[in-house]
């Protein structure tokens, strides 16, 4: 994808990519040669600011700036993305105190203060007021942890009866004082602060317990615990499906087979239920709740289908289904393509995007044949590509 607009691939792909508005044309009273995005809210161009693709009467053109991803200024006024001029005390001494983001994703949220005021904002909400926080001493710790001399804060809300002291914030959402354990600003019940290190996607371990997104994992050791899928955890006892203990596994001999589907000597499983009639020898999972063997298929809820195995699909498949798409690129009207939800759109679609369905589907792999027909919208870029690996 090129960097048209200066952003950074990652930048463009979560926030921008289905904005009509990057395209001055899209835009009522744009200038096309000196339009320029600024963020994933506003634009210019040599005589106006623009939010979302609409001009903004009010704003000053020639001292307007963007601040983060929340706010925006010119000489007179501060701007939030909630929509319109922010109801600020002191515009002259208001500063961000972050860069507006909620860890980094497509959510927008951050704190800001002036010279009377502490302020938390959302994208959709305009600035709140944060009564009682002190100004002077009022910090911004990240990931929406913020803390002054008497009160801790997560987004915008005081924790109440909770003391800053020692505030330190972890990664996935987790945050600890001297005293106290909080994940996403919720105390962690009998979690201990001196011992706890996160590990990793939102679980964390103290000396004593497991946490999956501060709930406690009953009977977990964490000297021992490990992760192996989003469904699937063990320590050297017992094996947890959906963080509850799974009774009746042999750990000496248990094999995870990929997804929610795992094998001891016993048998195999899906999400701990066994799979009764499923040969282990040649059992592949084929995505979660989706497997097979030389006899069957299983769907979703373990049980089997008699028919063929069908996980795989003739390669004369792949050309088969382009020839059908090819003919109703033919015969459905070009009025289809081009309504104006998807037209003002700019295209993401292109060889590298489009490469790995492309390959999937001339292997033969019939799980490839849903995204393809739904989720391609660059049909010649996509046959371009799969002609390649055929």
């Amino acid at each position: 994808m090129p960097n048209t607009y200066g952003f950074s691939e990652h930048y463009f792909n979560l926030h921008l990519r289905d904005c009509p508005w990057l395209d001055a044309r899209n835009v009522k009273g744009a200038d096309p040669s000196s339009y320029r995005v600024l963020n994933h809210a506003w634009a210019v161009d040599n005589r106006s600011v623009f939010r979302e693709g609409k001009r903004m009467r009010d704003a000053e053109r020639a001292s307007f700036k963007v601040l983060n991803e929340l706010y925006a200024r010119d000489a007179q006024r501060v701007y939030c993305v909630a929509g319109t001029t922010a109801a600020i005390a002191d515009p002259a001494s208001f500063q961000v105190l972050d860069d507006g983001m909620l860890d980094g994703e497509n959510n927008f949220a951050g704190y800001a203060r002036d010279a009377q005021n502490v302020y938390f904002a959302r994208r959709f909400k305009p600035p709140k007021i944060l009564a009682g926080a002190d100004v002077a001493t009022f910090v911004d710790a990240g990931r929406m942890y913020a803390r002054d001399s008497r009160t801790l804060y997560h987004e915008g809300k005081a924790l109440r009866g909770a003391k800053p002291d020692g505030l330190e914030v972890l990664d996935s959402f987790y945050a600890r004082t001297i005293d106290r354990v909080f994940y996403f600003g919720s105390k962690v019940a009998g979690a201990d602060p001196k011992t706890l290190r996160v590990i990793a996607d939102n679980h964390a371990l103290d000396a004593r317990h497991v946490y999956d997104c501060g709930t406690l994992i009953e009977g977990a050791d964490p000297a021992t615990f490990e992760l192996i899928d989003i469904y699937l955890k063990r320590d050297a006892r017992q094996l947890f499906v959906s963080n509850m203990p799974c009774a009746g596994i042999d750990m000496a001999t248990f094999r995870h087979l990929g997804y929610d589907y795992f094998a001891d000597r016993h048998g195999v499983y899906w999400q701990g239920r066994k799979i009764e009639k499923a040969h282990r020898d040649s059992f592949m999972a084929d995505g979660y709740g989706r497997a097979h063997d030389e006899k069957r298929t299983y769907v979703e809820d373990g049980k089997e289908r008699r028919a063929a195995p069908s996980h795989r699909v003739h390669r004369a498949w792949g050309p088969l289904v382009l020839g059908i798409l090819g003919s109703l690129l033919v015969t459905w009207p070009l009025s289809w393509f081009k309504r104006k939800d998807t037209a003002k759109i700019p295209s993401r679609s292109g060889p590298v995007d489009l490469e790995l369905l492309a390959r999937t589907l001339a292997q033969g792999h019939a799980l490839a044949l849903e995204p393809v027909l739904v989720g391609i919208r660059d049909w010649p870029a996509f046959v371009a590509v799969y002609s390649t690996r055929e």
